[in-house]
């Protein structure tokens, strides 16, 4: 969530809770973050890791992708997230993130809200939409995990 600063890079140590039915995919790595501001989709925070990595990028379908990953428009069964993979093994991962309070309630669906309360709170009010153009409306955060074992 980028509410003050348009970028902000963080490196440090992960510990992925979330299951993984994959090799490619690190329980514990050290992860260079990088919450852009002001984008239109996920295909600009792919430009500027195809920059960094000089390797094309492809988007991930949705069944892969954590329950806070937007959905592509017009392909449901994709997300707006992508993987970089290196012999294999995940090396960058990114999502453009939901924004909407209710979009996250139906990610949810049937699910204990109970663990999430807390993240939830920041979106029951508003962020700023992915689909406006600049000056109008900035976008909401973009993650980008580097996975550098």
């Amino acid at each position: 969530m980028v509410g003050v600063f348009e970028r902000v890079y963080e490196v440090g140590p992960v510990f992925r809770a979330e299951p993984h039915d994959t090799v490619r995919h690190l329980a514990q790595y050290t992860s260079l973050d990088a919450e852009l501001g002001f984008i239109g989709d996920h295909r600009d925070v792919m430009a500027v890791v195809r920059e960094v990595m000089a390797a094309m990028l492809d988007g991930t379908g949705v069944a892969v992708r954590p329950f806070y990953t937007h959905p592509e428009p017009g392909r449901p069964s994709f997300s707006n997230g992508f993987d970089l993979l290196f012999r294999g093994l995940e090396i960058v991962t990114g999502g453009q993130r939901l924004h909407r309070y209710g979009d996250y309630l139906a990610a949810l669906a049937g699910q204990d809200l109970a663990p999430y309360e807390a993240y939830l709170q920041a979106f029951r009010h508003g962020q700023r939409p992915a689909d406006h153009a600049l000056p109008a409306g900035p976008a909401p955060a973009f993650a980008i995990a580097s996975t550098w074992a």
